[in-house]
């Protein structure tokens, strides 16, 4: 999985799943682009544990890592 993020407000801009189950998967994001959700919400959310769905979490902390790393400031700066 991989998420894209605009700069600097951390919207969610686009998706990339692949796998055999990528089409269980990748209706959460789309649902999140037509909120114009943030990184943040994946941050909130509350995931199943153990679940694919799990991997939006992951995928948006690491997003999150590199884009404050990039910037020069903790992860908690961006996301708040």
């Amino acid at each position: 999985m991989k998420l894209l993020f605009r700069l600097p407000d951390m919207e969610l801009v686009g998706v990339r799943v692949l796998g055999e189950q990528g089409t269980d998967l990748v209706h959460i994001g789309l649902l999140a682009m037509l909120s114009h959700a943030r990184a943040r919400l994946f941050d909130e959310i509350c995931f199943n544990l153990p679940t694919l769905g799990g991997l939006y979490k992951l995928a948006a902390f690491d997003a999150i890592r590199a884009a404050a790393s990039q910037a020069g400031i903790s992860p908690a700066q961006l996301i708040a």
